[in-house]
């Protein structure tokens, strides 16, 4: 690998990283926070009122979908930097060429190729971190729906109510 392929090499497996780890960072605070908010509007007496469960289960769904549009950002990135890697490998000629910019080490492109099991059930492209993400988003979405839809269903409109005076006009 020349030089300037070889910098840039690096540069893109330390983006790869990064975007790996922030993937597995975002994760962690949508679960974080959409355990928080469950937990709140499950054990909470104040949430038993259908208006607090609108409103916090629409800001759990608005919230879910914002996650997941960082989380498809991410995983756009991600790529990106894979892909311009395996290129800078298939240029090299050289099999070897992550081991010049980190020794101890394989090829970005046969990494990512191995990570998946062999003989399972599922398709290769079924078995990735983006497909499980991907669930647990949904999962996350369904639940929200399921709890708005159950607080709509018993939601009391008392705010949206007019008073009929004796007149016959709202008050």
């Amino acid at each position: 690998m020349e030089v300037d392929d070889l910098t840039e090499y690096k540069q893109c497996l330390e983006s790869w990283r990064f975007f790996v780890g922030l993937r597995f960072t975002v994760f962690a605070f949508f679960l974080t926070l959409t355990s928080a908010l469950l937990y709140v509007v499950l054990t909470n007496s104040k949430f038993e009122d259908s208006l607090y469960r609108v409103l916090v289960s629409l800001v759990g769904l608005v919230c879910t979908f914002a996650v997941y549009i960082i989380e498809v950002r991410n995983q756009h990135l991600y790529d990106v930097c894979c892909n311009r890697a395996k290129v800078l490998e298939a240029r090299s000629n050289q099999p070897d060429a992550r081991k010049q910019a980190q020794p101890d080490s394989i090829t970005l492109a046969c990494a990512v190729q191995t990570a998946t099991r062999r003989g399972s059930l599922f398709p290769r492209q079924f078995l990735t971190h983006s497909t499980g993400f991907f669930i647990l988003y949904l999962v996350a979405a369904l639940v929200w729906i399921g709890i708005l839809c159950g607080a709509i269903c018993t939601f009391k409109p008392a705010i949206f109510i007019f008073v009929i005076g004796s007149k016959g006009t709202a008050v």
